[in-house]
């Protein structure tokens, strides 16, 4: 796949969250759609930066509070 992002957002991770892996979103004609998971926010990044459009997001572990 070619280098064709025209940006990459990152949203950052909450405070006091576990970060278990990321994934990418990215809009389509179709509607948005996710990629991942991504152990690092790094191969994430890779992955985004082939898209057109890209936000990647963190995925937490299960928790019942952020405490």
């Amino acid at each position: 796949m070619a280098t064709s992002t025209s940006k990459v957002e990152v949203t950052p991770a909450l405070y006091g969250m576990d970060v278990h892996s990321y994934i990418t979103l990215t809009k389509t004609d179709e509607g948005l759609v996710p990629y991942g998971t991504f152990a690092t926010l790094d191969e994430a990044m890779v992955w985004a930066k082939q898209l057109t459009n890209a936000t990647i997001v963190p995925v937490y572990y299960p928790a019942y509070n952020r405490g």
